[in-house]
């Protein structure tokens, strides 16, 4: 699918993630941080920067990095692939074992429009994300991994909801694809560590392919 470069915004957490697209020279990159609150606030001050010198605001947001997979995904469906979200949750594990409350007036999930269209060789998972912040680093009970397989949601991360968040309030439209680096669990961390780089680089290289 083409797009437009220069309406379109590209947001890495680190370097590393999007450094490919940055020496291409196509694209805009905003390094956004990690976490939801770090990302959602230098995403909103790019954007309110622009506004006030009356710049054009990006009409596309694309979240490009890391996500680790749930469990309810077995590793050989989703080895080789590539993540892809327009679903967008945060939902702490802690709230679905109801070990937490939260109030159910906070916002916990947003949707954009899917104007991607995809073919099979294209190797593309999609599924909803969880971006509650925060990496899970304990074997995920049966309870979250039956509440995370009937409602979808396949990858973690940890910029996506806060990157969303402020997408909606400007009503730009926001999609995020991943280098699916790892499962979720004990040993997540450092098989993120031992992969991400090279399969950000894989990601990026598919990614501008799939954008000419």
């Amino acid at each position: 699918m083409r797009i437009e470069p220069s309406k379109t915004l590209i947001c890495s957490a680190i370097a590393e993630e999007s450094d490919r697209i940055s020496i291409s020279g196509k694209y805009p990159i905003l390094l956004c941080g990690i976490g939801n609150l770090e990302a959602g606030l230098r995403l909103q001050k790019f954007l309110l920067e622009h506004q006030n010198k009356n710049l054009a605001l990006p009409s596309r947001i694309l979240f490009v990095g890391s996500a680790g997979v749930y469990p309810w995904l077995h590793p050989s469906f989703w080895k080789n692939r590539f993540g892809f979200s327009f679903q967008i949750e945060n939902q702490e594990l802690g709230k679905i074992e109801r070990r937490i409350r939260i109030p159910e007036i906070v916002p916990d999930s947003y949707e954009f429009p899917h104007p991607f269209e995809f073919t099979s060789k294209e190797e593309i998972l999609i599924s909803k994300t969880n971006a509650s912040g925060s990496i899970t680093i304990e074997n995920v009970s049966g309870k979250v991994l039956e509440y995370l397989r009937e409602h979808d949601i396949g990858f973690e991360n940890m910029e996506c909801f806060g990157l969303a968040k402020v997408c909606h309030d400007f009503r730009i439209p926001f999609h995020s694809f991943f280098a699916l680096t790892n499962t979720v669990g004990p040993s997540g961390s450092e098989e993120w560590k031992s992969n991400y780089k090279k399969e950000s680089a894989k990601l990026q290289e598919f990614l501008l392919s799939f954008f000419l």
